[in-house]
């Protein structure tokens, strides 16, 4: 079971999520309430043509990270050098939190 803790104070009007990661030890935190028009923005960026799960996950990890406890920028890079397990983390909120919001917006 994933140890996540909502961050107190949101930030320029953010829902702010921080998940403990258990294999570095870190923290992520992830933008949970996006604005329709980043929503829409990353919706477009996974419709390239060519573009992998992979490539997919380190889209919607790019823009929706407000920070992390590490030093370097968050990259696709960056991301790729992860432990599984801690980007399995991340993804569990990003299902639980970011999915619905995308799924909310195939219906309308």
């Amino acid at each position: 079971m994933p140890t996540i803790g909502e961050a107190k104070a949101s930030q320029n009007g953010h829902s702010v999520q921080r998940i403990e990661l258990p294999v570095t030890g870190g923290w992520w935190e992830l933008n949970t309430r996006p604005a329709w028009g980043k929503l829409m923005q990353i919706r477009k960026a996974m419709a390239q043509p060519g573009a992998t799960d992979e490539d997919n996950i380190n889209i919607v990890l790019q823009e929706l990270t407000i920070k992390w406890s590490f030093d370097d920028e968050v990259t696709a890079d960056a991301i790729e050098q992860m432990d599984i397990e801690d980007i399995g983390e991340v993804m569990e909120v990003v299902n639980n939190s970011i999915l619905p919001l995308f799924e909310r917006m195939v219906r309308s």
